[in-house]
């Protein structure tokens, strides 16, 4: 089987930790294909700590706010409470 070329690995490489970041409740914020991978998560994840035990160099440039998207389900939930507006 053929080597990938470099732009190639580099894809390929971006995508697994692309995947890895969605699969322990972070958000790629970087676009698409772009070195260095920027994302973020919440101050309680333990992302930035397996990420570094997997051997990335992973770097805090610090916190912001965001507005996280609220389920229609929580919002159901939330209109039948008897303490709803």
């Amino acid at each position: 089987m053929p080597r990938p070329d470099r732009k190639t690995s580099l894809r390929l490489m971006w995508q697994k930790i692309d995947a890895d970041i969605a699969d322990h409740g972070g958000w790629t914020v970087s676009p698409l294909y772009e070195f260095p991978v920027r994302f973020e998560c919440l101050p309680d994840i333990v992302l930035p700590k397996l990420l570094r035990q997997a051997g990335y160099n992973v770097v805090n440039v610090g916190s912001a706010e965001r507005f996280l998207p609220v389920s229609l389900k929580a919002m159901r939930a939330r209109d039948r409470s008897p303490h709803a507006n």
